[in-house]
């Protein structure tokens, strides 16, 4: 084979820069297609302990056999499966991560289908959306699968909530957004007095988060309510008083006003000495946040991060005190404040 030749092409070739960009780029995105593709059609958990084509036929009701064998064989090149004989395994983290039933599992293959779903639909939808005055309302379809990628964030809240609550254990709370559930759980076991409302405007994510807490064995301690608190008039479940109100990754479903007015009903809705939470991903000048703006402004119901100052300067204006703000992962605009009732 003659390299100099082939060198000398492909050197002379026009747009190579792009070319060479191109290909790195379409390798992340092949991979994360074909894991979603690896999550949806369940051949992630029969993996597991392994499988032939013919088992994963037979217990799937694959009919395209070989396009499954190509579907396999392409995931053992790039390193997410391994093939021995004519047994596949998982092999790659990622991989293996979605066939995991724990919550860490469980919340990457929400983050996936997030992001491959979700995400691939805006945009894919870009060009009519930015001509439209409507905006499509993605999360009546995504609500739920938002809920469940959501929990991948749940160390780092949890962490700094949990330091913050300082072990209190008789306290009623109201979780806007409750997403999964999740912080229900976490609250939950910090003693058999916690309990409270979790609210969120999503039915799929409603969904979830009830079936979790019956799972989970503590559906009696929590009222699931659907509900939209930019309404003037609350539902007599959230009179509260509460001695803790969370806002976790959701500021951005409210505009700056109607967040200004939120603030106000926390205030009001509080006991005395009682704490507001708040905890997002927040403006900044990093690409995360300018990726999730394109997402978040091209979605009903939802806008652009707020800066974190912004926020602060919100919750003073309702009336409460801000103790303290803190970035919770070094590098990343992720933030969490804590606002009392004096």
């Amino acid at each position: 084979m003659d390299w100099k030749r082939i060198a000398k092409t492909l050197w002379e070739l026009p747009g190579k820069t792009a070319m060479v960009r191109f290909q790195a780029a379409l390798r992340g995105h092949s991979r994360l297609q074909w894991l979603e593709a690896l999550r949806a059609t369940g051949i992630a958990q029969r993996l597991g302990q392994g499988a032939s084509v013919e088992e994963l036929r037979s217990g799937l009701a694959v009919v395209q056999a070989e396009l499954l064998q190509s579907f396999l064989d392409y995931g053992a090149r790039i390193g997410e499966l391994r093939r021995r004989g004519d047994r596949y395994e998982l092999r790659g983290v990622l991989a293996r991560a979605l066939a995991a039933s724990t919550p860490e599992g469980i919340a990457m293959a929400g983050m996936l289908e997030e992001t491959v779903r979700y995400h691939g639909d805006v945009f894919r939808d870009l060009p009519k959306t930015l001509r439209e005055s409507v905006r499509p309302d993605y999360l009546a379809a995504y609500g739920g699968v938002v809920a469940q990628s959501s929990r991948l964030l749940f160390p780092m809240i949890w962490g700094y909530v949990d330091k913050a609550l300082g072990g209190s254990a008789d306290l009623s709370i109201l979780e806007m957004g409750c997403g999964s559930g999740i912080y229900l759980k976490a609250y939950s076991e910090l003693g058999a007095g916690l309990h409270g409302v979790g609210v969120d405007l999503s039915a799929g994510a409603l969904a979830v988060a009830q079936a979790n807490l019956d799972a989970w064995g503590i559906g009696d301690r929590f009222t699931l309510l659907r509900a939209d608190l930019r309404e003037e008039v609350w539902p007599s479940a959230l009179d509260g008083p509460f001695d803790v109100i969370t806002s976790y990754q959701n500021v951005y479903y409210f505009t700056a006003a109607e967040r200004a007015r939120l603030f106000q009903k926390f205030a009001v809705h509080l006991a005395p000495g009682g704490r507001v939470f708040v905890v997002s991903t927040f403006s900044a000048n990093a690409p995360i946040s300018r990726y999730f703006d394109v997402i978040l402004l091209a979605s009903a119901g939802c806008y652009a991060l707020p800066r974190v100052e912004e926020v602060h300067r919100e919750l003073t204006a309702a009336g409460l005190v801000v103790d303290a703000e803190s970035q919770l992962v070094p590098g990343q605009p992720l933030f969490g404040l804590v606002a009392r009732r004096p």
